[in-house]
C-alpha cells in the first residue's frame, strides 16, 4: 500500500511534479529575459529615432561608465546594429518562451489526470 495515507503522492507524479516546476521556473526565466530584450530594443529604437532627425555632427554616448563624444553618424550604424541583433533574440526568446508554455500546458494535462485517477481509486 504505497499510497495509504491520502496525503502521499506517488514517487512518479512527484517526479513529474518537481519537473513541472523546473519548467515553470524555466519559462520564468526566459520570460524575463524576453522582457529584458524587448525593453533594450525600445530604448535603441529610440535613439536610432532622435539621432535620425540630428543633422550630423557630435554626439555624446556612454562608454565603460564615461561619456565619449563619436559622430552620430558612427552611433546611428552601431544602434541599427544592436536593434537588429535584439529582434533576432526577441524572436528566438518568444519561440522559446511559446514552447515551454506549451510543454507546461501539457505537462500539468498530465499531472492532473494522474492525480484525479489517484482520487477515483481512493
Amino acid at each position: 500500500m504505497e499510497n495509504e495515507n491520502t496525503g502521499n503522492i506517488p514517487g512518479q507524479l512527484q517526479e513529474q511534479i518537481n519537473q513541472f516546476r523546473q519548467v515553470q521556473m524555466q519559462l520564468q526565466s526566459v520570460s524575463y529575459q524576453l522582457q529584458q530584450t524587448k525593453l533594450q530594443q525600445d530604448l535603441s529604437e529610440k535613439a536610432i529615432t532622435e539621432l535620425e532627425k540630428k543633422d550630423t555632427g557630435d554626439v555624446f554616448k556612454s562608454v565603460g561608465g564615461i561619456l565619449i563624444s563619436c559622430d552620430s553618424k558612427e552611433v546611428l550604424d552601431e544602434l541599427k546594429e544592436k536593434t537588429e541583433t535584439l529582434s533576432a533574440r526577441t524572436e528566438s526568446l518568444e519561440k522559446q518562451n511559446e514552447r515551454i508554455s506549451l510543454k507546461l500546458a501539457s505537462m500539468k494535462k498530465e499531472i492532473e489526470s494522474k492525480m484525479a485517477a489517484g482520487k477515483d481509486s481512493e
